[in-house]
């Protein structure tokens, strides 16, 4: 694991490993019923995890990492987080749910992982790395698995990019994808770091945009995302 790693590169100048903070043993008293500790952590926990990919970015012990605040059924309760949010509903509960109270819950919820994201990508910015800095040399996507929680819809899913100058990211575009897939998204990636498709369009015998049941679930590189 990366954090057993950093234990080797402590007093390395340019490299130390991140300090963590004290886990949580116990809901203090004194707090709501039923509140749990994963929702006391969240915010602290998901930094620490978020600084040690780019602590092993920073120390070159990894080149790709893959995050997620939390599973795609996640109980988080917000309550705690969030001022006058007014119930301690998980989050998966609050998508599912269609009245105005619980749309602009999960509104706030929204913006509070965008402003997560912010603070991760503010980081690698601050951070010189080479001739500018590591967010000009992360490629960075976000993006959920649907685009509204209670159909479970993923038509009209937003995708954001950040950082990626130093594989051509053409920033501050808007690109509507009119039906194409997430698979095109992709495809384009592999192109702007120097990888193709094989003509028969698979990897390790599988065809990548072969759904299921048969048909083609992709077109093909989109243009206008890199230079």
């Amino acid at each position: 694991m990366v954090e057993t790693q950093f234990t080797a590169l402590n007093g390395h100048a340019a490299c130390m490993a991140p300090t963590l903070a004290p886990p949580l043993t116990a809901v203090p008293a004194g707090s709501p019923a039923g509140l749990r500790i994963d929702a006391l952590e969240h915010t602290v926990v998901s930094q620490e995890q978020l600084n040690i990919i780019k602590v092993g970015f920073q120390c070159d012990l990894i080149r790709a990492a893959t995050f997620t605040y939390a599973h795609g059924n996640s109980d988080i309760q917000f309550d705690p987080l969030l001022p006058n949010f007014g119930t301690m509903t998980g989050h998966h509960d609050i998508s599912h749910a269609t009245d105005a109270a619980s749309v602009d819950r999960l509104a706030a919820i929204d913006q509070f992982y965008c402003a997560r994201v912010a603070e991760f990508l503010t980081d690698l910015k601050n951070t010189p790395e080479g001739t500018g800095n590591m967010l000009d040399n992360t490629f960075v996507v976000f993006f959920s698995e649907v685009a509204l929680g209670a159909g479970h819809g993923w038509t009209k899913m937003p995708v954001t990019f950040f950082g990626g100058k130093s594989v051509g990211l053409q920033a501050g575009r808007n690109l509507m994808m009119s039906g194409r897939y997430l698979n095109d998204i992709w495809a384009s990636v592999l192109l702007a770091f120097g990888l193709t498709l094989p003509s028969d369009n698979k990897f390790g015998g599988n065809n990548v945009w072969k759904g299921v049941t048969g048909p083609r679930i992709g077109e093909g590189a989109v243009s206008g995302i890199f230079a």
